[in-house]
């Protein structure tokens, strides 16, 4: 069994990307938080396999959150993949 971290500050991308984890996979386990200093700490307790990071979080950059995992010895080759979310708003409808 594997630990995915995801750090998404979006609720619905954080929901939509447990739903799709949950979906596709079997046995692992998954860490949610939306602040990278939350994740951090966290991924310095325990061992993650893979690391889910928003590119823009409120509080960081999911890049230079990726850079201070990769500093770590632990997390040098784990994983990391990158997301962003964009919320549409459609247009309201022309009388």
């Amino acid at each position: 069994m594997g630990l995915i971290l995801l750090v998404e500050d979006e609720p619905g991308a954080a929901a939509l990307l447990h739903r799709c984890i949950e979906n596709g996979t079997s046995g692992h386990q998954l860490a949610v938080f939306p602040k990278a200093a939350e994740a951090l700490s966290y991924a310095a307790k325990n061992k993650v396999d893979l690391f889910i990071l928003d590119i823009q979080l409120l509080d960081y950059r999911g890049t230079e959150l990726a850079r201070q995992l990769r500093s770590m010895p632990e997390y040098r080759f784990t994983p990391i993949l990158f997301t962003t979310c964009l919320l549409y708003t459609s247009p309201s409808p022309r009388d």
